[in-house]
């Protein structure tokens, strides 16, 4: 493979869920400012595959169409996730 002539396309892996940061006492970001980054991440036009839970996923969908509406380079994972197991004690 001639890697001077090889031109890689990028893909990007992102995630959004609720992980209870509503919750953390030394957090102030909003919930607003991580949907404004998201749907700025969703405009690129690239290979995305975008990870989420049931409660998102139509706002996600949502978001990502207006760079692939047919979902021909976006890969979608929709699942739960226990946040039990994410939670660090202060």
């Amino acid at each position: 493979m001639d890697l001077n002539n090889y031109k890689m396309k990028p893909l990007i892996i992102t995630a959004l869920y609720d992980i209870g940061r509503s919750e953390w006492k030394d957090y102030s970001m909003s919930y607003h400012t991580y949907l404004t980054w998201m749907a700025n991440t969703l405009k690129l036009k690239c290979e995305m595959v975008i990870f989420t839970q049931p409660k998102f996923e139509e706002r996600v969908r949502e978001m990502r169409s207006l760079v692939d509406p047919d979902n021909k380079i976006t890969k979608y994972v929709i699942n739960e996730i226990n946040i039990q197991f994410l939670r660090v004690e202060n």
